[in-house]
């Protein structure tokens, strides 16, 4: 399938993952951000586990809330929710914040349901296909040139400052 078939509606929901794809890496390098800031691996796993015992009735609360609006509203508020999840000032901040991101994790259904109404049933596998491969030709360049910058460019005194910049501004696209 070439680019010009897909509809337009899928061509922007495809653009807009691959956008977002490099913010992703926070995800898995938060707890040894945490652990390589001072904290124990006692003191990490309190912090997630609390999280998820505060996100329990969050996320009921949430989800009864959220029933009354469509789909396109859902997939706005993972991002604006995830958004609000950055900028770890305190301990309490970063407490909000990864409850702020769990609440949104709730919503990812969307993103299926999204999927299957703007990829035409006929060529849902080809269309996604795409989807999967602009995701990660995005991550693979970012991931190589933030490698290079904070391995090589920055990897001094400075580089604390660097990483938080090149997070920032990766997790605002």
């Amino acid at each position: 399938m070439r680019w010009s078939e897909i509809p337009r509606d899928a061509k922007a929901y495809m653009l807009y993952h691959t956008l977002i794809a490099p913010s992703l890496i926070v995800w898995i390098l938060f707890p040894l951000y945490l652990m390589k800031t001072g904290y124990s691996i006692l003191e990490v796993g309190v912090f997630f586990t609390s999280i998820n015992i505060a996100s329990v009735p969050l996320t009921y609360l949430f989800g009864r809330a959220f029933n009354r609006w469509d789909i396109k509203k859902g997939l706005i508020t993972i991002d604006v929710l995830y958004g609000l999840s950055k900028g770890a000032v305190a301990l309490l901040m970063l407490f909000a914040g990864r409850t702020i991101e769990k609440l949104s994790a709730m919503l990812y259904p969307l993103y299926r349901a999204y999927e299957q109404i703007i990829y035409p049933e006929d060529k849902y596998e080809e269309i996604f296909a795409w989807h999967l491969k602009l995701s990660e030709v995005s991550r693979l360049v970012t991931f190589s040139i933030m490698g290079y910058l904070l391995g090589y460019v920055y990897s001094g005194p400075r580089r604390a400052i660097v990483s938080r910049s090149c997070s920032s501004a990766s997790s605002q696209l």
